[in-house]
């Protein structure tokens, strides 16, 4: 199965060869709260990476918010997957909308 991908700021096409989580510190995670605070911070990595192949066969990683997948198999996402559906983001009420609509709201019949 062939993924082509599209890196998003140079338009370059690449081969997925791998995608791999985010990474996380699980070693300092799991470890007492004293050793915690004597060890340095280390800012874990909240994104995942993907490890890609160009043209010339040089493998090297990007992270995953920077491509998107243009064909799978020769087809586009859009033809394999179903139609998309209303997100939850889309359906429920920004706060500024739903104080908006309290704010217009007529209170006054219920007293």
């Amino acid at each position: 199965m062939a993924i082509i991908v599209q890196h998003l700021s140079t338009n370059n096409q690449y081969l997925l060869i791998n995608a791999d989580a985010a990474e996380e510190n699980t070693v300092l995670a799991n470890s007492p709260r004293l050793i915690r605070n004597l060890l340095p911070e280390s800012e874990a990595s909240t994104e995942g990476k993907v490890a890609l192949c160009d043209a010339n066969g040089r493998l090297f990683w990007l992270p995953a918010s920077e491509i998107k997948v243009i064909l799978v198999d020769g087809k586009a996402p859009a033809d394999i997957l179903p139609e998309t559906v209303t997100t939850v983001s889309e359906t429920i009420p920004t706060a500024e909308e739903t104080r908006d609509e309290f704010l217009e709201d007529d209170d006054e019949d219920w007293i």
